[in-house]
């Protein structure tokens, strides 16, 4: 009887108490809390177990587990810039904190993983975020994830997944939102190690990130811009750049992203320098009135915007290819790999030089697998690199020409 009682009264009880939460935990990895924390300083008191210690102590570590996964699975930290402060526990949309330095802090000493963004986050200065791996999630926000304020902002991602799909209700059935970055005021993107921007179902140009106006991205080996989409005549499934904005890619992969045009990457009006990753396996969708046009790049000199708002100023723009690959992609109308397509009358430069991979891209319904290179201002010089297994149902399995007079190969 004696036994029975101080048993009772052992910490583990309230351990099993926890172990009943609900939740996925065959997804979660919980650590076995070490004997110190879950009972005291003096650890097991061997001779209390001395009876059947072998199966007590197995019993009770079981329970600690149990309790540990349960409690992961239940628990996030909220991040609530607008309405948060930081003087709170983090663990429900009443008490969010204010900053993500407050909010991963806290993730860490409850060893969370998990962090629900419930309104914008604005960027005023420089902001550098490594979260170890944790996930930022979208959290009943119908709009952008991240803003940066103007140039002067800048922000640096490293050891971060940021979800676009909506955290609160099954992904399939989530309404369309916008970016997961908008910066269109300037500013400074660095994607470094780590850095994950994925599963975003957007209304709008650039699902993963819109940079317009001046803006300034870098992309390095590890970051990953994946499976984002957007709808309508919207352009730029995983980064749209417009307005002489420039992304420099020395590494990375932008994968299984979607839209109207550019399925990887829209460049309106701007510069893109590919000097190594992976741009693959992105895609492009037809709408009525709206054919379907360079699944892994696409390059212009102004774009339409739905809705009629203007957003766009004819400039020249370019892509250079100095390494990586463009490769996978998949087009129903035109440029499998890379397409120009001109409106205003102002250059397209296109730069395939000898490091450059294009391959295994087509085009299922029109031409251009590789490359389909539009209208007399589009230049192309392709000064080495590889073009290799790509194909188009009409014309141009490798490159198609159409009314371009410069083309140097």
């Amino acid at each position: 009887m004696a036994f029975l009682m101080a048993f009772t009264l052992m910490p583990c009880a309230a351990f099993a108490g926890e172990a009943s939460a609900e939740g996925q935990v065959e997804s979660l990895e919980a650590e076995k809390p070490a004997e110190d924390d879950a009972f005291g300083e003096g650890g097991l008191d061997e001779a209390f177990f001395a009876e059947d210690e072998d199966s007590l102590i197995g019993t009770l570590e079981a329970d600690e587990e149990s309790a540990a996964f349960a409690v992961s699975a239940n628990t996030v930290i909220y991040l609530d810039q607008q309405h948060g402060a930081d003087e709170n526990d983090g663990l429900s949309e009443a008490t969010a904190v204010k900053t993500i330095e407050k909010a991963n802090k806290l993730a860490n000493e409850k060893n969370i993983n998990d962090i629900c963004l419930s309104s914008f986050y604005k960027v005023t200065g420089a902001e550098v975020w490594d979260l170890g791996g944790k996930t930022l999630h979208r959290y009943k926000i119908g709009g952008y994830m991240i803003e940066l304020a103007d140039a002067s902002a800048s922000l640096t991602l490293s050891n971060v997944v940021i979800d676009g799909a909506e955290y609160s209700v099954d992904a399939t059935h989530a309404a369309e939102t916008d970016s997961i970055i908008k910066a269109a005021n300037g500013g400074t993107i660095v994607l470094k190690s780590g850095a994950i921007l994925e599963n975003n179902k957007a209304a709008q140009f650039g699902s993963g990130i819109l940079a317009i106006n001046g803006v300034k991205i870098t992309m390095e080996d590890g970051a990953v811009i994946r499976n984002n989409t957007n709808r309508n005549y919207e352009l730029g499934g995983g980064i749209l750049l417009g307005n002489g904005s420039i992304f420099t890619m020395n590494g990375g992969e932008i994968s299984g992203n979607t839209a109207n045009g550019g399925g990887g990457v829209a460049i309106i009006g701007s510069t893109m320098v590919m000097n190594g990753g992976k741009i693959s396996n992105n895609s492009t969708y037809k709408t009525t009135g709206q054919g379907s046009y360079g699944a892994g790049v696409y390059v212009a000199d102004y774009a339409n915007a739905s809705g009629g708002d203007i957003l766009f100023k004819p400039k020249p723009a370019s892509f250079e290819m100095n390494g990586g690959k463009i490769t996978g992609n998949k087009a129903l109308d035109y440029g499998g790999g890379i397409l120009t397509f001109p409106q205003q009358g102002e250059k397209i430069t296109i730069n395939i030089n000898k490091n450059g991979e294009i391959s295994e891209n087509q085009v299922t319904k029109g031409s251009g697998g590789a490359i389909a290179a539009f209208f007399g201002v589009t230049e192309l010089n392709v000064n080495g690199g590889k073009q290799t297994n790509n194909s188009a149902k009409n014309y141009g399995g490798g490159v198609i020409l159409y009314q371009a007079k410069k083309a140097t190969i």
